[in-house]
Parts: structure tokens; C-alpha cells; sequence
């Protein structure tokens, strides 16, 4: 813009040095003839407007060089600018280029990993309808073996009280000596049904007072059987469990019942103090005292027990008797003379309750008239080797009947006072405390022993009393060492 003025500014310079042609007015009046000029004023002003002319047009070259130049200045930087923004659009091109790549790859991975997710998609979906299948299979097979179970519970608590009660004998004897060895077996298979093998026995309440009475009888029986196999522990944890089976609201157990139960209990704890009194060395220590003194206070209260229960059991009378005459003495006793009036005392109380069960045997049941003769002759030699006179042993042993005897009137009465002394002269003859040691005073050996060869061979006289020894001595080494051995001649 600044050039072209300045050419116009020229023009305009170059055109007021020459004088205008002016037109004629034909209203105005003759103008007078013009004078004469110099031509080398005219030449003069032509040079000097041609020379500014000039001077402009060199300006406007100079202008136009300098506008060249700056538009020159001006590609050069826009080509700098272009190929530097070139190389920075390659830059960014390339990093583009490289993220893309990137990209592609890292979709390549994401691609890979869903591709394995999808795989092990599938395998769980697959791995899971087998397992539901295996699943639905064991539920099939577990709805089998469930009704097989409920059968067998249904089975089992239906024919297990029968077959219980077609097993068990209810007029079996209290004393655990009678037990012969297929009744024992068959107690340790009552015992094996119920208390040892049957898991309902121990965790699950009777439904019926039927077969609760069924399973405490059962009780009854292996008590009894594990008191006859010198057992007590495993005697008193039946005992315990027949007691809690009687708290039922069900519990229709007799009297009877219970009261031979508290018997069990004492000639349990009898057979714990025989333990512990046998352990001579231990007598003295405080916390075996503490024993003696809590087992002897069991067994008399279970036997008092007892009787209240049911005056006509016979266990109780048999139990204290046996108490009175094998552990008279109480821990604390220390004088002589007391020890032995309380031995003599208790030997004494033990006879009268022995004899009680002879007297009323039609009415102690059951009877136990057998161990109740072998009881008497026990104690009354206990009293000879205290007194040293043995007449009052033998002639009770005088007293007693013949095997003959006894086999005659059992034949002949199954009600006789002598059904439970089948064994006894076999009983006498294999009892240590007749034979184990001889007389305190007053007799000698042989004396005592021809007394007791003369009453054997009156009344062991169903098998040659002799030859039996044989089978005795067999089943007993300690009979070997004996004072007395009334089989030698």
C-alpha cells in the first residue's frame, strides 16, 4: 500500500509542473493573445519532474527488492517451519505408528487371555454339569443306602427287643458263680447288641416303656455277667446307664429290678476294696484309706437300698453278709484286742445273714441256698482260727447234705431247698480258705486234714472225690502250695 501512494504521489507531482489546457467558454469574453515563454524554462521544469519521477521509481525498486528480500526471509523460514513441522508429524507419525503396534499387540494378548478364559469357561461349565451329574448320581445312590439305613433302624428297633427278650433269662441267679460258660456267652452277646455295638442304645431314648424295660433287663444280665468275670469298672458303667434309662417318663422298671441293680452296685465296689486290700503295702497311705472308707460306705448304702426296694431279693442279704465276713474291719483300727471282737463281730452278723437266706428261701429270690452252706463253713473257720476250735466248723460240715442227697431231692422237687447246691461239695474241696493254710492252735495238720478226709468221702460221693483233685490242681497252680492237701494219702 505504501508504494502504490508513493507512485501516485508522483503522477500527482509530475502532472502540476505542466500548465492545463483550459477550455474556451464561448459566454466569456476574448482572451487577449498569450505571451510569449522560454523554452528553457519548460525544458528546466520537463528535467525536474522527470528527475523526481525517477527518484520515486527507484524508491519504489528499492521498496520492491526490500519487500523481495523480506518475502524471500519469510519462504525460507515458512520451508524451515514446514520441514521441521514435517520431521515433527514423522516424529509423531512414527510414534503413531509405534503406539498402534503397541496397541495391536497388547490386543493381540487381551485377545489370547479372553480367548483362554473362554476355554476354561467352557471346561468349568463342563467340569461343573459333571459334578452335577456325579452329584445327582451320589444323591441317587445315597437314597438307596438311606432306605437300606431306615430299614436296618426299623429292623433294629422292632426285632432287637425281641430277639433281646427271647435271650435273656429272667430267673438266672444273682450269685455270679452260677454263671456256666454258654451263659456267659450268651451275656457277652447281649451285652455286644446293646451297650458295646449299638450306637441308638447309648443316643437315643426308648420309644416304648416295652422297650426301655427290654434294654434295662439287658443291663441286668451283662451287669450281672461282668461282675461274674471279676469286672467292676465295666459292672458299675452299666449300672450307671440302667439308673439314667429309669429317670425316663417312660420307666415302668419294677422295684425288683432296681434293687438287683443296687445289689450289682455293691459287689462291685466289694470286688474295688478287695483290690485295694489287697495291696498290703499301700494300706497305709492316706489317699488309699480315702478309697477304703468311700467304697465301704457305697456298698452299704446300695445294699440298704436294696432291701428298702424289695425286701424278698436275696442279693442284698448275700452281698452284706459277704462284707461283713471278708472286710470286717474298717480303716483306723490299730488295737488287738478291738480288731479281733470286730472280726469275731462281723463273722457273726455274716452267719445270721447267710442263715436268713436258708430259712426264707422259698421266699428270698432267687435262691442262693448253695453259696449261703459254702459261706457259713467259710466263717466259722475263720472264728475256729481265731477261738483255735475247729468241732463247730465240722459239725456243721455234718450238717450239710450228700451230693447223693442233694441230687434226690432236686430230682424229685424242682422247688427244693437244695436246686442251688448241686456244686457244693465240689466247691468245698477247691476253697483255700479250708486248705491254703492249717489250723491256728489247739489242732495239728493231720488231725485237721483226716477230719476233712472223713467228711469227704461221706458226702462227695457221687464221683470219686480223689480223681477230681486232678482236674482241680489242672485249672489251679496255687493249689500246689496248700497246707493242707486232702487228696495226698
Amino acid at each position: 500500500m505504501r508504494l502504490v501512494s508513493q507512485l501516485f504521489l508522483a503522477v500527482m507531482l509530475s502532472a502540476s509542473a505542466f500548465p492545463s489546457a483550459q477550455t474556451p467558454n464561448k459566454n466569456a469574453a476574448p482572451s487577449p493573445p498569450p505571451a510569449s515563454t522560454d523554452s528553457d524554462e519548460y525544458a528546466r521544469g520537463f528535467k525536474a519532474g522527470l528527475a523526481q519521477h525517477q527518484e520515486l521509481l527507484q524508491d519504489a525498486r528499492d521498496e520492491l527488492a526490500r519487500v523481495r528480500q523480506e518475502v524471500d526471509g519469510v519462504k525460507v523460514a515458512n520451508d524451515r517451519f514446514l520441514a521441521l513441522y514435517g520431521v515433527v508429524t514423522l516424529l509423531l507419525l512414527g510414534q503413531g505408528a509405534f503406539s498402534l503396534h503397541k496397541q495391536k499387540s497388547g490386543s493381540k494378548e487381551v485377545q489370547t487371555a479372553a480367548a483362554d478364559a473362554i476355554r476354561k469357561a467352557k471346561q468349568a461349565a463342563k467340569n461343573a454339569e459333571e459334578s452335577a451329574q456325579k452329584a445327582l448320581n451320589l444323591v441317587n445312590d445315597a437314597k438307596v443306602e438311606m432306605g437300606k439305613v431306615f430299614e436296618a433302624r426299623r429292623t433294629l428297633f422292632s426285632r432287637l427287643p425281641e430277639y433281646l427278650k427271647e435271650t435273656i433269662e429272667t430267673t438266672s441267679a444273682l450269685n455270679p458263680d452260677n454263671l456256666d460258660p454258654f451263659h456267659q456267652a450268651s451275656v457277652n452277646e447281649i451285652d455286644h447288641l446293646t451297650f458295646l455295638g449299638s450306637t441308638s442304645f447309648h443316643f437315643r431314648v426308648p420309644e416304648s416303656a416295652d422297650e426301655l424295660n427290654t434294654y434295662c433287663d439287658c443291663l441286668l444280665i451283662t451287669a450281672r455277667g461282668h461282675l461274674a468275670q471279676s469286672r467292676p469298672a465295666e459292672t458299675l458303667k452299666r449300672i450307671d446307664m440302667f439308673f439314667e434309662l429309669t429317670k425316663s417318663p417312660l420307666n415302668e422298671v419294677k422295684n425288683a429290678a432296681k434293687a438287683r441293680m443296687y445289689a450289682y452296685r455293691g459287689a462291685a465296689n466289694l470286688e474295688l476294696l478287695k483290690r485295694v486290700q489287697s495291696e498290703a503295702t499301700a494300706l497305709n497311705k492316706p489317699e488309699t484309706q480315702e478309697k477304703v472308707r468311700r467304697y465301704r460306705k457305697e456298698i452299704s448304702e446300695s445294699l440298704q437300698k436294696a432291701r428298702d426296694l424289695d425286701a424278698t431279693g436275696s442279693g442284698s442279704y448275700f452281698y452284706e453278709a459277704f462284707f461283713h465276713s471278708v472286710f470286717p474291719l474298717p480303716p483306723g483300727i490299730v488295737d488287738p484286742k478291738q480288731r479281733t471282737a470286730t472280726h469275731i463281730k462281723g463273722q457273726n452278723r455274716a452267719i445270721e445273714l447267710y442263715r436268713t437266706l436258708i430259712k426264707d428261701y422259698a421266699t428270698l429270690r432267687p435262691s442262693m441256698v448253695g453259696a449261703a452252706r459254702l459261706n457259713i463253713c467259710c466263717c466259722l473257720r475263720r472264728l475256729a482260727d481265731e477261738s483255735g476250735d475247729y468241732e463247730a466248723l465240722f459239725a456243721e460240715l455234718r450238717t450239710l447234705p450228700s451230693e447223693s442227697e442233694i441230687r434226690d431231692h432236686n430230682v424229685h422237687d424242682s422247688s427244693s431247698l437244695d436246686q442251688t447246691s448241686e456244686d457244693l461239695w465240689s466247691d468245698m474241696m477247691q476253697d483255700e480258705v479250708f486248705f491254703a493254710k492249717g489250723p491256728s492252735r489247739n489242732w495239728t495238720e493231720p488231725e485237721y486234714k483226716a477230719q476233712w478226709v472223713k467228711i469227704l468221702e461221706g458226702k462227695a460221693n457221687l464221683t470219686p472225690w480223689r480223681d477230681r483233685y486232678s482236674s482241680f490242681r489242672a485249672s489251679s497252680a496255687a493249689m500246689g502250695s496248700w497246707k493242707i492237701k486232702a487228696w495226698e494219702p
